[in-house]
């Protein structure tokens, strides 16, 4: 792709100069090939346009070039999200259209996606951690914050790799801080507890798994008896039950499949006894 300058005239006799650039061939309504120029107008002088004009054949040879466009972050977010929903879990993308739909767009949506700068990022992430919250007005924690700021950087970078954006302004700030919670097991006799007031109930096995073995609660829900070896006194985590507003599903565990030997929890198990606690 070329291009070159050349003046016109105003509806007012006033002269000004335009960047053009030649875009290719493209079909014309007879059906046949047309050359295509992109013009960039309302230059007041040569230079000016012959600048521009420089820039933009820089861009196309280094590849940072984005075909200018009127489409909104709201509009960009939409259609990024229909990309990536067959290779997200449905609690996950879930979370993501929440996270577009109530935190992005009603703030940001309405730019258009080229217009989006580093500062605009910068200044809506420190309202959100302040008045985020739409229910009660006050901030968002530190973790949805930085859950925002992953979302966009990674949607934007999408956005630079199909072309519709130079560069990502997410990437040009710095992550919010999220505190990690410390994590406060249940103390032992809270457990002995627990423990004593789920006997003879349906909880008292998921209770009894979860205290022993530190699982979580979708893995816990997700085990079948083909997971459980008691020759080896092992289980093997190998699905999750997971939750969405469309219902609940199986899912792979966030990681590969793991093992937990059950001979280090100090319990003897048998299926009699498992059986024999499943029907109290």
């Amino acid at each position: 792709m070329r291009g070159h300058v050349r003046n016109y005239q105003l509806k007012t006799g006033e002269k000004r100069w335009a960047a053009i650039v030649y875009r290719g061939k493209r079909v014309a309504k007879n059906g046949g090939l047309q050359d295509a120029y992109r013009w960039i107008r309302g230059f007041h002088t040569q230079r000016a346009a012959q600048n521009e004009l420089n820039k933009l054949l820089r861009s196309l040879d280094d590849g940072t070039y984005a075909e200018a466009s009127k489409q909104t972050l709201a509009e960009f977010l939409e259609r990024w999200l229909a990309t990536v929903k067959p290779n997200l879990e449905a609690k996950t993308f879930e979370r993501y259209k929440e996270i577009v739909d109530l935190n992005i767009n009603p703030r940001l949506g309405a730019i258009q996606l080229t217009k989006l700068q580093p500062q605009q990022l910068s200044e809506f992430y420190a309202w959100s951690a302040s008045s985020g919250n739409r229910r009660t007005k006050t901030g968002l924690s530190p973790r949805t914050v930085l859950h925002i700021h992953r979302l966009l950087r990674k949607a934007l970078q999408q956005a630079v790799i199909w072309q519709v954006r130079p560069t990502n302004p997410a990437a040009m700030i710095q992550a919010p801080r999220a505190k990690d919670k410390e994590m406060k097991p249940v103390e032992e006799d809270r457990a002995g507890w627990l423990i004593e007031a789920a006997e003879n109930t349906d909880l008292y096995l998921p209770i009894l798994t979860a205290l022993y073995t530190g699982m979580r609660r979708g893995e816990i829900l997700g085990l079948r008896w083909t997971d459980l070896d008691l020759d080896n006194a092992r289980l093997t985590v190998k699905q999750s039950l997971g939750q969405t507003r469309a219902g609940i599903h199986f899912k792979k565990p966030r990681r590969s499949a793991r093992m937990i030997h059950l001979c280090s929890l100090r319990l003897t198990l048998t299926k009699n006894t498992i059986c024999r606690r499943a029907r109290n």
